[in-house]
């Protein structure tokens, strides 16, 4: 009896999760369906990413040229921290709560769900406000909290989705491939061929989950990068007198690639919200089962430290140096005139361009090298420490023109993208368990935008204090203490065995070893 109520049980989980129809449904609409759920699967996060990203990054250059228009100046010294930092309290309660419904209900409907709020605060944003400067820019504000409540989910649903989907072609399409399906302990010693054979399957389905993983954030790269060229086409298209079209034409496309997805979705979501309630009040109550038993192991609140603090230290540094990003480039080029918001646009392209070549490179490392997430991560932070002690060295001890100083920044931009950028985006899908993975990431992610709320509050007033250089050397100090940590609490091996297993020996991928220990012994070296 038992054994059939746990059968219906799983049952009910794999009907909800993976969005499998009734048993009447003809075989070949079962595979059209699957074939779309799969296209979801993939284009879903991707698509996700890159709208995180232009709307996080939007507010910069909208508040620019917003500045310049007659009915939105002057802009008030509070209007610049609230719209950037809005957007990130509103993301940190989204990531929280969105990603724990993508454990109750499936990644699909919660993704539709999170990026129908980010389409309807990216809008808003463009249509809502009018009035004085102050009523404008507040009702902005309020739509950047929404923007951010949305794009949130994002963070936890596209990294599980991602690396919990296969690929359609592949032969095993059926299978969910988890990070934690491990070996059994009792063969991890096995050095006999066969068993050596498993092992070498199970890490290459991890790097692999990893890796698509990666590839969906890669997208985040041309996300910050498109306002900034969306901008440039504006300039270019609209008189300069329509600035107020600019900036609300700006801060609207955000909504565009959302509603692609949850176009693209809304069939299967709506089956999905069609199943009968008991079936989400059981999903519900599993959840909640396997967040009590994931929180009462002790080393739980070690792998947050590691997931969450190093999320929470790298966004500080990040994103309160890259929002400012502007005003970086301007001191860069003091006194050379470039002045003009078609200027600023493209200096901030080039530079956020190198982010892209900065996350291939971490995601072919994962993928071909047998590089270690927890080595990608350590190496990163202690090439951002390199980068911001290097510029800020250069401003403060030599007199070398504005366009050495300028690829000095392109070179933090492409420190800031490699490493931790990447692998603290997948490193909570490796550490976690299916059951809660979406809670957790959802949570450490959650901590990382708590930093960015950190960083977009507390570098501009150390910027406006003590000056550029302060921030650099901060940011740098923050880098490092991001590596420790990273070092002290997050698993060794993620990719090669139980992602909850601290003590696996080097032999069960043996050809991570030494990669992973090149790229440590490198950055130690150097520092």
């Amino acid at each position: 009896m038992q054994m059939e109520e746990t059968m219906r049980s799983e049952a009910l989980l794999v009907a909800v999760d993976d969005n499998i129809e009734d048993e009447e449904v003809p075989s070949k609409e079962l595979m059209n369906e699957k074939s779309k759920n799969n296209l979801f699967s993939r284009a879903g996060p991707m698509v996700g990413n890159f709208s995180v990203q232009y709307n996080f990054q939007a507010i910069a250059i909208a508040l620019t040229i917003a500045e310049r228009a007659p009915a939105t100046s002057p802009q008030r010294s509070w209007v610049n921290e609230q719209s950037k930092s809005s957007v990130f309290v509103g993301c940190i309660l989204g990531q929280c709560f969105m990603g724990y419904i993508g454990d109750v209900i499936g990644r699909q409907a919660a993704m539709s769900a999170t990026l129908s709020l980010a389409t309807l605060g990216a809008l808003a944003s463009a249509l809502c406000p009018w009035g004085s400067p102050t009523s404008t820019y507040a009702i902005v504000i309020i739509a950047r909290f929404i923007i951010g409540f949305g794009l949130g989910g994002v963070y936890p649903l596209s990294a599980t989705q991602a690396a919990e989907s296969s690929p359609y072609d592949d032969d095993n399409d059926t299978d969910k491939i988890d990070f934690n399906d491990s070996l059994n302990a009792d063969h991890l010693g096995d050095h006999n061929d066969e068993n050596f054979d498993r092992q070498e399957e199970a890490c290459n389905k991890k790097r692999q989950a990893a890796a698509r993983a990666a590839d969906a954030f890669f997208w985040q790269a041309p996300g910050e990068m498109a306002p900034y060229l969306v901008a440039i086409l504006l300039r270019a298209a609209l008189q300069s007198q329509d600035q107020s079209l600019q900036w609300r034409l700006l801060l609207g496309i955000g909504g565009i690639p959302a509603a692609f997805v949850v176009y693209l979705e809304q069939s299967s979501s709506s089956k999905i919200l069609n199943k009968p309630e008991e079936q989400f009040s059981h999903r519900k109550k599993e959840t909640n089962k396997a967040l009590r038993a994931e929180l009462a192991k002790p080393d739980t609140l070690k792998k947050f430290l590691g997931t969450g603090g190093g999320w929470f230290l790298y966004d500080v540094a990040f994103y309160g140096f890259t929002l400012m990003g502007p005003s970086v480039v301007a001191e860069c080029f003091q006194g050379d005139n470039h002045e003009s918001i078609q200027d600023d646009a493209w200096q901030q392209l080039i530079a956020l361009s190198t982010g892209i070549f900065a996350v291939k490179l971490t995601t072919f490392l994962i993928r071909h090298k047998n590089y270690e997430l927890k080595a990608l991560q350590i190496g990163g932070f202690y090439f951002m420490a390199i980068a911001y002690l290097i510029f800020g060295a250069v401003r403060t001890w030599t007199s070398l023109g504005s366009w050495y100083l300028y690829v000095l920044y392109c070179i933090i931009n492409f420190c800031l993208t490699f490493g931790p950028n990447v692998t603290t985006f997948v490193i909570p899908s490796a550490t976690y368990p299916r059951a809660t993975r979406a809670t957790f990431n959802g949570a450490s992610s959650a901590a990382g935008k708590l930093g960015a709320v950190l960083g977009t509050e507390l570098l501009p007033l150390v910027h406006s204090a003590y000056g550029l250089n302060a921030v650099i050397y901060l940011c740098a100090a923050i880098s490092i203490l991001g590596a420790l940590l990273t070092q002290a609490c997050i698993c060794d091996n993620l990719l090669s065995s139980s992602a909850n297993t601290n003590n696996i020996t080097e032999h069960n991928c043996p050809s991570r070893s030494k990669a992973t220990s090149t790229l440590l012994e490198a950055t130690q070296h150097v520092l």
